[in-house]
């Protein structure tokens, strides 16, 4: 058997100064798309596809279509906390914590750009007073069928 010598030259490397601390936090190197034009995301791409071939109508899903879904995904975050967090301020001064309670009102009372979200982000409530809410639903209703 032959022995091969392998070496290496290091050039010294230019120092690069460091990153602004108030950068957010360079993705995961998994969660870069591949070709000319990369496309950091923060998201993990693959949990995404995931949801997404999960609907019974997709059967595949391009990795092109699924870091455009990651991104978008984290667009519409960013602009929902966002926009709740100028709710949080204009009611809670002393807080500097966002809250789901920040959430549910900008979708309840907020613009009507989050009105699609009243479902999803309902008021919170506790369950002794949504249980009186259905008494007094059933109450009606049986007053309605006499």
């Amino acid at each position: 058997m032959s022995t091969v010598d392998l070496t290496i030259d290091e050039e010294p490397r230019e120092e690069q100064p460091a990153p602004p601390e108030d950068l957010p936090p360079q993705p995961i190197s998994d969660n870069v798309s591949s070709g000319p034009n990369p496309r950091p995301v923060t998201l993990p791409v693959s949990r995404i596809k995931t949801i997404m071939k999960s609907c019974p109508d997709t059967s595949m899903v391009s990795q092109e279509a699924a870091v455009l879904v990651t991104k978008s995904t984290e667009r519409f975050i960013e602009e929902f906390t966002k926009e709740a967090l100028k709710v949080h301020q204009d009611t809670n001064s002393s807080s500097k914590d966002l809250e789901y309670k920040d959430l549910s009102h900008l979708v309840q009372d907020g613009s009507k750009k989050w009105q699609f979200l009243k479902d999803i982000v309902p008021h919170k409530i506790l369950v002794r007073d949504y249980l009186e809410m259905l008494d007094r639903q059933k109450a009606i209703e049986s007053a309605k069928k006499t």
